[in-house]
């Protein structure tokens, strides 16, 4: 199967081909690769539409397990992209990819397997384990080009360096702080209802740490950006509002602040967030920059 199925991209094969680990890949291959997907790259974690962006979406859905002769799963199917969130053919995409690289069981038990409600709920969970590693492989693979585009060290840094002025630094910055304040501000989808088995306190806390690294990753990926290309006023000014907005991280839902795993969560962004606020304003080399200086003071 090909790395892209319509615009669902297998980010961790693709992440297997081109990070360096695996040498053999042809640098020709790794650049043409990437190339391909320059425009998910850039789109980022917009590129999973949220499901209801596309009224058409369901109809499309159900007209294609018709026509593929999968009218069983249609419940299924209808059941998954809800509890993803996502857009209702891509959420098909998905599911394909992960019965292809994940699934264990025969393709013709699929039906049976999910033919109760704690064993759909348990397949469900998989599918959204897997959705969410490969969410975090994508923006991997962004950060990846970031931190080695300009090494000559790292085999593929041409290549890389090939894909990111493609992209252009301006485009990334735009990017990512607009992705950046999304997640940020993002609620969960659904409601914690009791007895509802698919909104549920474990699918609240698993929301919440799956966004809470999504950020992380993300300000990273800023990070990079600034330390290579510095940043204007006006999006410095609504990093810092973002900042302070949610308290440099310290503002979460349905995270538990005894628990040590979502201290040492929170503690990363407040860091990472920190990180970019330094990095701003080291005007170390560019000390006369006078009117970034008098920019941000008005700003903020």
């Amino acid at each position: 199967m090909e790395d892209v199925n319509g615009d669902v991209i297998q980010w961790k094969k693709l992440w297997q081909l081109i990070s360096g680990i695996h040498y053999e890949t042809p640098s020709a291959v790794v650049r043409d690769k990437l190339l391909d997907v320059s425009k998910e790259l850039t789109d980022g974690l917009v590129q999973f539409r949220k499901a209801g962006s596309d009224k058409g979406s369901a109809e499309r859905l159900q007209k294609m397990m018709k026509e593929r002769k999968q009218e069983k799963l249609l419940g299924f199917a209808t059941k998954l992209y809800q509890f993803l969130d996502i857009d209702a053919v891509q959420s098909w995409n998905i599911l394909c990819f992960y019965l292809v690289n994940e699934y264990r069981g025969p393709a013709n038990a699929l039906a049976d397997y999910i033919s109760t409600e704690s064993s759909m709920l348990s397949l469900l969970n998989e599918i959204w384990a897997y959705y969410s590693l490969e969410r975090m492989v994508m923006l991997k693979i962004v950060k990846n080009l970031l931190e080695f585009y300009n090494s000559g060290s790292h085999p593929y840094s041409r290549e890389y360096k090939t894909v990111v002025d493609k992209i252009g630094f301006a485009n990334l910055r735009k990017s990512y702080i607009g992705q950046l304040e999304s997640l940020v501000n993002e609620t969960m989808p659904g409601k914690l209802i009791p007895g509802d088995m698919f909104n549920n306190q474990a699918k609240m806390v698993a929301w919440s740490e799956r966004k809470m690294r999504e950020v992380n990753e993300t300000l990273h990926i800023i990070l990079l950006i600034i330390h290579y290309d510095g940043i204007g006023v006006e999006e410095f000014a609504r990093l810092f509002k973002l900042f302070k907005g949610h308290s440099f991280g310290r503002v979460q839902q349905y995270l538990n602040n005894g628990n040590e795993a979502h201290s040492d969560m929170v503690k990363r962004i407040t860091f990472s967030e920190l990180a970019i606020v330094y990095r701003a304003l080291d005007l170390s080399e560019s000390a006369g920059d006078e009117r970034w200086i008098d920019g941000v003071i008005k700003a903020l």
